[in-house]
């Protein structure tokens, strides 16, 4: 009974050495998830830029700023000259805490009844709740803190949560199930036939992607009423740009999805690789779960240009902050560049492997 035991065990050992797919999940995927998260599941503030507007300008109101910048939480970005610039950085996603010092804070700090007025991006209800808690931990003296959360001033969660979600269904849809229907073609060894018919590689991915474009399109579409009727959230922004960041995002996650299809082989591969390189990124490095803020500064710099960050910021800025439509420009510009590169390394895969089943 062992030894037979011990027979299939070892012809198990012989599979999994074989099989490339079951030595990456066995091996280098738990390395990867563990080097991956560790620098996203924090739960402090890390470097949180934060600028000051100083009508007292004192000694005491400069140890303010400097207690805080020297802190590893804030980062001092910066004076401020009036209250309009201070909102203009506020609505355009430029600053998400922004700090007014009153005239004769230095004298008022003494008795207690210094007045700080701290203005926080409340689109991210986890951030603003721990800028609140350690700010009050910094200015224990005081007992006028005045908080101002921009953009939710209610507090309300779905503000966060919702913008996350959409992003996820968009990347279900766009990516995922075309994805699975490229695969399927292949599989079934219908890809050849779509081959042999007098239309280019293009045509044929045009074609494949349509459907799921407007599909998606109408999700986003769903999304404003059920925004609206169901937790009060309007649109504040043009709809125009709403649509052309979903519709961007849509022909990103399409062009990833595509990628991942055009040179895997079978729906397990697929479905681990859309999990790994589509799910595990876009859900945790974004600001969904996690604030950005709270990441190692070496993982914030790669989260700021993954399309979900870009998405998650442009329809705060659009959805929340009616701020103006030049402040989306860059994010569309990052989607768009990460589109083309994608689909020209997309097409190369499936010019080579598409007919093959």
């Amino acid at each position: 009974m062992i030894k037979r035991i011990i027979t299939i065990a070892k012809k198990e050992v012989i599979l999994i050495w074989r099989d490339k797919l079951s030595m990456i999940i066995l091996i280098a995927l738990p390395a990867v998830i563990i080097a991956i998260l560790g620098g996203v599941l924090s739960f402090g503030l890390e470097d949180s830029k934060f600028y000051l507007l100083d009508y007292d300008n004192s000694t005491a109101s400069k140890e303010f700023a400097q207690n805080l910048d020297i802190s590893s939480e804030f980062d001092f970005a910066g004076y401020l000259s009036t209250e309009s610039e201070l909102e203009s950085l506020l609505k355009n996603g430029e600053a998400k805490i922004a700090i007014i010092l009153h005239k004769g804070f230095e004298k008022d700090i003494l008795s207690n009844n210094s007045r700080v007025d701290v203005f926080v991006d409340a689109s991210d209800l986890l951030f603003s709740l721990a800028v609140e808690q350690r700010i009050k931990l910094s200015l224990s003296k005081s007992n006028l803190l005045n908080y101002s959360y921009e953009f939710n001033p209610e507090l309300k969660n779905e503000v966060r949560s919702v913008p996350g979600l959409i992003m996820i269904v968009l990347i279900i849809i766009s990516s995922v199930m075309l994805s699975l229907s490229v695969n399927r073609e292949r599989e079934r060894g219908t890809s050849r036939l779509l081959i042999l018919t007098p239309i280019s590689i293009d045509g044929i991915i045009i074609g494949k992607s349509v459907p799921y474009i407007f599909i998606a399109l109408l999700h986003s579409l769903s999304v404003l009423f059920v925004s609206k009727w169901i937790y009060g959230i309007e649109l504040q922004g043009a709809g125009f740009n709403y649509f052309a960041m979903c519709m961007l995002f849509i022909i990103n996650s399409i062009c990833f999805g595509l990628l991942i299809a055009a040179w895997v082989k079978s729906e397990v591969e697929l479905l681990i690789g859309c999990w790994l390189f589509l799910f595990i990124p876009n859900v945790f490095f974004s600001s969904f779960i996690y604030p950005i803020e709270t990441m190692a500064e070496v993982t914030r710099s790669i989260a700021s240009f993954l399309p979900s960050t870009l998405f998650l910021d442009s329809y705060k800025n659009v959805l929340f902050r009616n701020a103006q439509a030049s402040s989306t420009y860059f994010n569309f510009l990052i989607l768009f560049a990460q589109s083309v590169i994608i689909y020209l390394f997309a097409k190369v895969g499936f010019a080579k492997n598409f007919g093959r089943k």
